[in-house]
């Protein structure tokens, strides 16, 4: 359990140099597990070895099924019929990054056809959004002060920049209606 934990720790870590086939490094990582607050005792600790160097396994190559540790990350091995190659550990890195891209390019898609077949149609969320600014904004507009306090419930939906001779304002109505007016009078400021 040790070693399971080291290795989460240590999972991209890289160790520079060829590490020599000889005797010797489990001090180097029992001192680090003390360094970390990790304890080992020798008695109920199973460990798995490197079939290359000798030293702790923490990983297994997907090519061949060689048990190989840290040092031997970047040391090609071979083991029965395979031949010689670079370690590989199988993780679902890759796999989840795919299914991300397939599940968002599929929501994509199916927003881009709902939208054709219905222009009007509004997400959850967008609906959810929608109800809360048109709640907002009539709260504040029923209000004496709405035209000087700052409101933020409704300060996401808008923006300002300025420069020496421009004052540059964004608004944001989620409703998306394009017939209705907005207007603005700096004057009250």
């Amino acid at each position: 359990q040790t070693y399971d934990n080291w290795a989460k720790e240590l999972k991209y870590r890289y160790i520079p140099g060829i590490t020599p086939k000889a005797e010797g490094g489990e001090d180097i990582l029992l001192d680090e597990f003390e360094s970390i607050g990790l304890g080992c005792d020798a008695r109920t600790q199973l460990v798995v070895l490197c079939e290359v160097c000798g030293r702790p396994s923490t990983k297994v190559c997907f090519i061949c099924e060689a048990n190989f540790c840290d040092f031997c990350t970047r040391k090609q091995h071979w083991k029965g019929r395979f031949g010689l190659h670079w370690p590989m550990v199988n993780t679902p890195t890759m796999r989840n990054q795919l299914g991300k891209k397939e599940l968002e390019k599929k929501r994509i898609e199916d927003a881009k056809k709902a939208l054709l077949e219905d222009p009007n149609h509004r997400e959850d969320w967008e609906l959810k959004e929608m109800r809360e600014f048109e709640k907002e904004a009539k709260k504040r507009q029923s209000q004496t002060d709405h035209k000087v306090v700052y409101d933020i419930k409704l300060a996401k939906f808008y923006m300002w920049a300025q420069t020496s001779s421009y004052v540059y304002i964004s608004i944001y109505v989620p409703n998306g209606y394009e017939n209705k007016k907005l207007s603005f009078d700096p004057s009250e400021f």
